[in-house]
């Protein structure tokens, strides 16, 4: 999710309004039309080559982005049940996005905002969290008083860049973005023990540095330096006793060549290869740990894949639904791959750096009945990240999905509690941060406390 949509916004907020993404010639059978895309506030003309995209609320409507017919499936996935007895759905991997036909364009549409007047976008941002966020609760925000401030701090004459930002700061969401040209507010909840090495903040890169030198350097928990895989997003190894070792980085980006506007299914597909040469080198192991306590996400089609390695038979891992009354939750189903599959007792290693994506695949894998979960809540940054426009032309986005586990419990905020639950490290030493947990984790993979699945 992180990567995906990273490469969206940057996309989006380098090109204007009106701009195309991604022009080619080949068609997808969407049938021409208008479209509304149920939970999601999307309007969707779909011509001959080309779509366009409207974001509609309360308070108007914001022409969006225009898209060549495979861009725009890039985006929001494939044409499914299209006929009289089933209502079209698009499908990106574990998302669905249910259509209905409108017979003609909203007649707000017909004259879609554009303006550069503070109060009149402040009014569409602050509807649309209004009408399609779904965690105010979970997050403890008060969004109509949250609104009214803002107004006022507007109607005062301040900057709408930093009102905007401080009203969803506090929701504490790595998946809510404001791009104004050059300014960008975004969330980073990254977490570590004291300062980072070298000073400052924790972030992805001096985690990762942390993580790789520990398991590559002298020493290492492993019976052997870790090697780096999947185009730097895996470290490999075993431990004594025939336990193997496995950190995943992203989901996403594990083949070069592999931008950041990569379709999903390159994706998946590159992951798939990878995956087998991972499962070979693991032949024999009498159980594995799967650290996901650095990970920054990327697709929840990757993480199914990976999932997928593990399972033994077909299964819901979570549901997905979106606001509205016309909206219903909808099953995530991981069945078992027909490529090569690791069948032994799993321990998963997560933390608050488990993230999006990476939630994903524990949550999936979670469900499943020779993995036992350890280590501490991740992030809760669960929901796709949707980008919208402003009428001014920023781009922002929102997290509008709620995630349910296969128990039905609310994942937003609270993130995937692990089964046995280990103290935070309190100590930035590689040997605290990450080694603790993974010897915790070979024991139990070497002693009868998991056990296996069928």
């Amino acid at each position: 999710m992180l990567k995906a949509l990273v490469a969206t916004i940057v996309a989006l907020a380098a090109a204007a309004p009106t701009s195309e993404i991604g022009l080619r010639d080949e068609p997808q059978a969407l049938p021409e039309g208008v479209w509304r895309i149920s939970g999601y506030g999307i309007v969707l003309v779909a011509e001959e080559r080309r779509l366009q995209i409207y974001h509609v609320s309360a308070a108007g409507c914001v022409r969006g982005e225009r898209y060549s017919r495979d861009a725009f499936a890039a985006q929001f996935g494939v044409l499914e049940g299209a006929s009289e007895a089933m209502a079209p759905t698009l499908v990106q991997g574990p998302t669905r996005y249910s259509l209905s036909r409108l017979q003609a364009l909203p007649e707000m549409c017909r004259r879609p905002l554009r303006t550069r007047d503070p109060l009149t976008n402040f009014n569409v941002f602050a509807a649309t969290f209004a009408e399609r966020y779904p965690s105010f609760q979970s997050r403890t925000v008060d969004w109509e008083r949250t609104t009214a401030d803002g107004r006022d701090r507007i109607a005062s004459g301040e900057d709408l860049f930093q009102v905007m930002s401080a009203m969803v700061a506090p929701l504490r969401d790595d998946h809510v973005n404001i791009m104004a040209g050059e300014r960008v507010f975004s969330y980073e909840g990254w977490v570590g023990p004291g300062p980072a090495p070298g000073g400052g903040g924790w972030s992805p890169a001096p985690l990762a540095a942390s993580l790789r030198d520990y398991l590559m350097g002298d020493e290492t928990p492993l019976a052997a330096p870790a090697r780096i895989l999947a185009n730097r997003k895996v470290l490999l190894g075993r431990l004594d006793g025939d336990v193997g070792y496995l950190a995943i980085i992203g989901e996403g980006g594990w083949a070069q060549g592999l931008g950041e506007d990569a379709p999903v299914s390159a994706e998946v597909a590159a992951t798939a290869r990878e995956m087998d040469l991972i499962l070979a080198e693991l032949q024999g192991a009498r159980g594995l740990i799967v650290d996901l306590r650095l990970n920054v996400g990327g697709h929840d089609a990757v993480a199914l894949e990976i999932a997928s390695r593990f399972a033994a038979r077909e299964q819901v891992v979570f549901t997905k639904d979106t606001p509205g009354d016309d909206t219903q939750p909808y099953p995530v189903i991981l069945g078992p791959s027909q490529r090569a599959r690791f069948a032994a007792p799993v321990v998963l290693l997560t933390s608050r750096n488990t993230v999006s994506a990476g939630e994903v695949l524990a949550l999936s894998m979670s469900a499943l009945p020779q993995v036992e979960t350890m280590g501490q809540p991740t992030r809760g940054a669960f929901s796709d990240a949707i980008p919208q426009r402003l009428p001014n032309g920023w781009v922002y986005t929102l997290s509008v999905e709620t995630y349910r586990s296969a128990d039905g419990t609310e994942l937003e905020k609270l993130g995937l509690q692990p089964d046995l639950e280990t103290p935070s490290p309190s100590d930035p030493a590689p040997s605290v941060l990450w080694g603790r947990d993974i010897l915790a984790a070979a024991d139990r993979l070497r002693t009868p406390h998991t056990e296996s699945g069928d």
